[in-house]
């Protein structure tokens, strides 16, 4: 009874420092991310075809928000919207697993080198301090190092919580029948860390849990690297779930992430004990239990601790990662290929725009959040310069406008409404967050771009309707006209590429001034017009041909003045 009673007491001490730990864990992340939000855009930013540069922004993202659940919701989200390719996510994926590993050499480093105490007290209360400060950026700082505190608190509690096992022999000699299965204990083991991974929804935290149960002597050094293994494939079912219900892309985005891993696990099980003979000639130090230490540490009364499998461990980790990412990221067009192959597009889909707000795990994602929303943006810019530009072939050519394309037209024009109500929601969701003043004021600007981005599609549909208008009801244009509506439009057109070319960051006040210059003109130049048409009409002109070019001018002026009310949010953003 007294040793179910012992028993219980560690098992409620272990689930609540691991809470303390998870816990510290969001705190870092959330301000992490908030402080380096800028720095995770330019990253991302930096995604192109080589798959090096993909590798590496899955590994800095991820180095600088300690979590990959919330890179690969990332890269999921990116691909349901057709960001990124399915290339770039595989390459995304690969570093994020390796980016991934920093955490355990956080804790191995530090958590079980030093007295924790010592530092993360401190810790706590330095971050206390900085969040009484007025500043944002220092108030966000002071959330991460308070985070940084709690996670080393809760690791150290976490330590204190696992029986010394040199008190524990009757315990000890029944867990010890439980791993001497030889080569089956080790997928037993790789099945937990699947499991725990599952349960927990995070790699990160089950690494710490393996690396302080694997310190404390209770697991040997290869049950722990089986851990590791199986918390690989585990970590993967975060995207698994983020895909459920999204576009062919996102799924094969998760898709590439399951089988990386499980191809990465199979191998690693294969060639098991070599590649831990492998580490240990890399690592110094001896990551195996001796009885006989045991047995010494009971007999001097403290608690039996093996350091060197720390290091073992968190060197398997990283070495598994990277061997993974060599092997695969030569033939990735392979893995590709053949993802593609398994979850090939389906025919005959409807096509509908569904923008999905997804939180990674225990971690939200605000900062990283509104970063895909700004990307969502930027795509509905892309179909809108294509909507003004279908617009002004069209009216160039002075051709009859097809079914098709007026068709095409009204489907841009309803998507475009789809992606301001979908987008729409999902900045309210982001401000739900726990987003920094800056973020909010983002948010803010966005959902207004957002909305004068809809009622620029809404313009380029009337302007088509018009020249179909203008063809079906044999309205000609005069040369003289034409000469002046056709500048007209290229003047428009350069104000919205100038505003494209500035949409990912922050529009300088440099060019502010120069869309400023460029919206006046456009409002001149709609002057100019009207004061022509009006002489025009007075002199005898056709009147519906004078009238159906002042609709032309009166849409066009429109556009500028959306652009104008962009710029001016583009100005505002950070």
């Amino acid at each position: 009874m007294d040793i179910f009673k012992s028993i219980l007491a560690s098992a409620f001490q272990i689930i609540g420092s691991l809470g303390l730990f998870i816990y510290g864990m969001k705190l870092m992340s959330d301000g992490l991310q908030k402080s380096a939000g800028e720095r995770i855009q330019a990253i991302i930013n930096w995604i192109t075809g080589n798959r090096f540069k993909a590798v590496a922004t899955g590994f800095l993202v991820t180095a600088i928000i300690q979590s990959s659940s919330a890179t690969t919701v990332m890269v999921v989200s990116f691909a349901n919207a057709g960001l990124i390719s399915l290339f770039q996510s595989i390459g995304v994926i690969m570093g994020a697993n390796i980016g991934t590993t920093v955490t355990g050499w956080i804790v191995s480093l530090l958590g079980f080198q030093f007295d924790i105490a010592l530092m993360a007290v401190p810790a706590v209360g330095i971050g206390v301090i900085c969040l009484f400060l007025k500043k944002a950026g220092i108030a966000n700082w002071g959330e991460t190092i308070i985070g940084f505190g709690l996670l080393f608190l809760g690791l150290n509690y976490l330590k204190e919580s696992v029986p010394d096992i040199g008190s524990n022999t009757a315990l000890l000699e029944s867990f010890r029948s439980f791993t001497d299965w030889g080569y089956l204990s080790i997928l037993v083991f790789t099945a937990i860390g699947l499991l725990i991974t599952v349960v927990v929804q995070s790699s990160s935290a089950v690494l710490a849990i393996t690396l302080t149960v694997a310190f404390s002597g209770w697991i040997d050094y290869p049950q722990a690297a089986a851990i590791a293994i199986g918390s690989n494939i585990g970590t993967t079912v975060t995207a698994l779930l983020a895909s459920i219900g999204a576009s062919v892309n996102a799924k094969r985005a998760s898709l590439a992430h399951f089988l990386f891993n499980v191809f990465g696990a199979v191998w690693a099980l294969a060639l098991f004990y070599p590649f831990l003979h492998l580490v240990d000639l890399i690592v110094p130090g001896n990551p195996n239990i001796n009885p006989a230490d045991i047995e010494a540490a009971a007999a001097a009364g403290v608690p039996y601790t093996n350091a060197a499998i720390t290091l073992h461990l968190s060197a398997f980790h990283t070495i598994f990662n990277c061997i993974n990412t060599l092997i695969f990221i030569g033939p990735m067009k392979y893995l590709e290929k053949l993802i593609v192959r398994l979850m090939p597009d389906k025919k005959n889909e409807k096509s509908d725009y569904e923008l999905k707000f997804i939180s990674a795990s225990f971690r939200e994602v605000g900062e990283i959040n509104i970063i895909n929303a700004r990307y969502e943006i930027q795509h509905m810019f892309q179909i809108v310069i294509a909507m003004f530009d279908r617009f002004y072939d069209i009216f160039k050519q002075q051709i009859s406008a097809s079914q098709e394309e007026i068709e095409k037209q009204i489907e841009d024009e309803n998507f475009t409404d789809r992606m301001q109500e979908q987008i729409s929601l999902y900045l309210i969701e982001c401000s739900n967050e726990e987003i920094n003043e800056q973020s909010h004021s983002n948010v803010s600007a966005l959902l207004r771009i957002t909305d004068e981005l809809e009622s620029i599609a809404d313009s380029c549909l009337n302007l088509s309707m018009l020249s179909r208008k203008q063809i079906e009801k044999q309205i000609a244009f005069t040369q003289e006209q034409m000469n002046e509506l056709t500048p007209y439009c290229g003047q428009v057109r350069t104000f919205l590429m100038m505003i494209a070319n500035n949409l990912k960051f922050r529009m300088p006040s440099s060019v502010l001034k120069t869309a400023t210059q460029q919206e006046k003109e456009i409002n001149d130049t709609q002057d100019k017009l009207k004061r022509l048409a009006r002489t025009r009409i007075e002199n005898g002109s056709n009147v519906r041909a004078e009238f159906l070019y002042l609709d032309f001018v009166k849409h066009l002026e429109h556009i500028g003045d959306y652009s104008m009310n962009i710029s001016e949010e583009l100005n505002k953003i950070h």
